[in-house]
């Protein structure tokens, strides 16, 4: 979880994978990589707003991170394996 850990530390550079999957998505036209680049795009968000501490003024214990970090990781895989199956031919006849 480094690299996760990472992003709490530099909550903005969540939004280097979200535009990642926003530019593979434009070219695949995956349901998949739409959706983590939206994810990636409100996780970013969330930890911004953790950073500021609007969402959470004092201490707080970061047990959402289990359920975040896990899920960030598995939609990332399923995404970018999602995303070399290329576009999606539809068949019109």
């Amino acid at each position: 979880m480094l690299v996760l850990g990472f992003l709490r530390e530099w909550p903005l550079a969540a939004f280097v994978p979200a535009a990642l999957f926003f530019a593979i998505a434009l070219r695949t036209h995956r349901a998949t990589v739409w959706g983590a680049a939206f994810i990636w795009t409100a996780y970013a968000v969330y930890e911004f707003l953790m950073s500021l501490g609007v969402l959470c003024p004092d201490s707080c214990s970061r047990v959402d991170l289990l359920v975040i970090d896990p899920f960030l990781i598995v939609l990332t895989v399923v995404a970018l394996l999602s995303s070399l199956r290329g576009r999606r031919e539809i068949d019109l006849s």
